[in-house]
Order: structure tokens, then C-alpha cells, then sequence
């Protein structure tokens, strides 16, 4: 008998995995909302990104979190608007002179990872509550709520635009003497 010649290399095959990035924002030590980018497989849902912000921020940046396990219990999307169900007592746990800093980093985290999220509103229980917004005002009951209503909050504010006129001043017209 013989035996098969056996190959001394094995063919391997790679697979390239696509990444997006997502932004997820954390607190500074002086409770600042700072971006950190994390680059995921798309497609990834609003539970999937829950639960890297659940889980805080990575170790090697010193940043913290207001949001803990448990506080997010479900999201829906519909139409741009996503509705967050918060579990209401882990959110009681959150001090009320936080709230504005943790309802912002949900905020601001689904609406720069998600393509289709432009606002963000929030549950307890099913039902539509207030939260307090960058400017520490309480939204309306069930408001969606914007980037801009938190923008507020970031350690490094945006470069500003300078603003566009589109109006179109009037010719300087003379009168003939």
C-alpha cells in the first residue's frame, strides 16, 4: 500500500470584513461628551450599538459612562425617529443633576451611528416621558429630540459655520440730478 502525497502548504482564504464607523459618546472628568469611533460590520442595529455603549467606553481612554447595563430595554425605529424604552429604575438610579449628560450620550451616540436616525425619543415602560436637555430645560412629553439639543454638551464644540446670506442686496442705484 501507499499512502497520498500530502501538500506541505495549505491553501488559506481571507475574507475581507467591511467596517463603518460609529461614534459613541463617553464623559470626560469634567462630564463633557466626547466622540470616540469605533468601526463595526455593517449593518448594525440600534441594539447592537446599545449594547457598546452599555458596556462603557474602551479601557485604554479615560473617558466614563452615565449609562449602565439594563438602562436600555428596547429601541424602534420608524420614519427617522427612534423611540428608546428605558428600564425605569435603572434610570431613577441616574442623579437628576446627570440626566441631561446620559439622556445626551444616547442621544448623540444613535443619531451619529445610525443612517436612518435623525431624532431620538424616549420610553418607560411603553409609555412617552420628558427628559431634560442640553440646556437642562425638560423636553415636552415624548419630544424627539436632535444632535443639536445636545451639541451643548461636547467637550470639543463644533467648528461653527459661518453663516450664508441668501438675500440678495439691492443695486446701488443713482438719481440723476
Amino acid at each position: 500500500t501507499t499512502l497520498p502525497v500530502t501538500p506541505d502548504t495549505i491553501a488559506t482564504t481571507t475574507t475581507v470584513v467591511r467596517l463603518e464607523p460609529a461614534e459613541f459618546y463617553f464623559l470626560t472628568t469634567r462630564s463633557r461628551l466626547q466622540p470616540i469611533v469605533v468601526d463595526l460590520p455593517p449593518p448594525f442595529t440600534a441594539e447592537q450599538i446599545a449594547d457598546i455603549l452599555e458596556a462603557g467606553p474602551p479601557p485604554d481612554v479615560a473617558l466614563t459612562s452615565l449609562i449602565e447595563p439594563g438602562l436600555i430595554v428596547s429601541s424602534s425605529e420608524s420614519r427617522g425617529v427612534l423611540t428608546v424604552d428605558l428600564d425605569a429604575t435603572t434610570f431613577a438610579g441616574i442623579p437628576s443633576t446627570q440626566q441631561t449628560e446620559a439622556i445626551g450620550q444616547i442621544v448623540m451616540t444613535m443619531i451619529s451611528s445610525l443612517r436612518r436616525v435623525g431624532l431620538v425619543n424616549f420610553t418607560i415602560d411603553g409609555d412617552p416621558i420628558s427628559v431634560k436637555k442640553g440646556n437642562s430645560l425638560l423636553s415636552d412629553v415624548g419630544e424627539p429630540l436632535s444632535y443639536d439639543d445636545y451639541v451643548i454638551l461636547l467637550a470639543t464644540p463644533p467648528p461653527s459655520v459661518a453663516p450664508t446670506s441668501d438675500t440678495v442686496e439691492p443695486a446701488e442705484t443713482s438719481t440723476p440730478e
